[in-house]
């Protein structure tokens, strides 16, 4: 499991030694697990630095500069709106880990492109809703 909190700080949570913010769960995973505490992202904004994490490679090699935030994106961006999203061509950690026999998801905000095609986890996805709406009955 590799949890990527991209806008957090170094010290909030409590196996960084937080006294302000209490993470017991966070906390007992980090003893029981690798800690990665001189791991650093490569953008000061999430969507960037989660693009290159999972591609492995510096997001700007494949245009992915920046939030997609239409109104106040630079015009300098390679692309906007619905084109923005990491390149298909690209493989993913979860690629690389599905070839090796690993069974892979994602949780949490995507941010990685709008468009349904940048939706790789999708069949993930629909296997999760599934899961979770069959415990419902």
């Amino acid at each position: 499991m590799l949890l990527f909190a991209n806008d957090a700080g170094y010290a909030n949570f409590g196996f960084q030694g937080s006294r302000k913010f209490k993470t017991p769960h966070l906390d007992r995973l980090a003893e029981s697990g690798v800690r990665l505490s001189q791991f650093y992202v490569n953008a000061s904004v999430c969507g960037p630095s989660r693009a290159g994490m999972l591609a492995g490679k510096y997001q700007q090699r494949f245009g992915f500069e920046e939030n997609n935030v239409p109104g106040i994106m630079s015009p300098s961006s390679r692309f906007t709106g619905e084109e923005m999203g990491v390149p298909l061509e690209i493989p993913t950690m979860g690629d690389h880990l599905q070839a090796l026999g690993y069974r892979t998801a994602v949780f949490g905000k995507w941010h990685l492109g709008e468009a349904d095609r940048y939706h790789r986890v999708s069949a993930h996805r629909q296997a999760i809703e599934r899961w979770a709406n069959a415990k419902k009955d």
